[in-house]
């Protein structure tokens, strides 16, 4: 997956995306996320408490890629070492590089998932379900 693309944030500088991750951002689905806030009514005791849902949702997916990235590296440390198998006993356990590469090959799926996960939430969602127990 080549991350070509760059969007500026206050929290991690520049972000890197691919085109098509920079173009489901372009979807109306996730364009409405921009007037969605985060953190509920904290914008009326602290003003400047304004992070909206787009904003937690790009930083979920650069978290997720750090996060798929240190597994890799971390497995890729002792390429050669089998990992501890409760599998088939005819199965062979698996090797440390084995996992490291089905961590790098569902790089893409993941940063998509981290992407929508939080397409269906509604305005003030967490606030109405947490705090005013509006939704149960």
């Amino acid at each position: 997956m080549k991350l070509n693309r760059r969007i500026r944030t206050f929290l991690y500088n520049d972000q890197r995306f691919s085109d098509t991750e920079l173009d489901l951002l372009h979807t109306p689905a996730l364009q409405r996320l921009y007037d969605l806030h985060q953190l509920g009514f904290t914008d009326r005791v602290y003003v400047d408490a304004s992070h909206g849902r787009l904003h937690h949702v790009l930083g979920v997916v650069e978290q997720t890629g750090k996060l798929l990235k240190a597994i890799e590296r971390n497995l890729l440390s002792k390429p050669d070492e089998e990992l501890p198998f409760t599998g088939e006993p005819e199965s062979s356990a698996p090797t440390k590089r084995q996992i490291a590469e089905l961590v790098r090959n569902r790089l893409a799926a993941a940063r998509c998932m981290a992407f929508l996960h939080d397409l269906t939430h509604a305005p003030y969602g967490h606030t109405l379900e947490d705090e005013i127990h509006l939704v149960s």
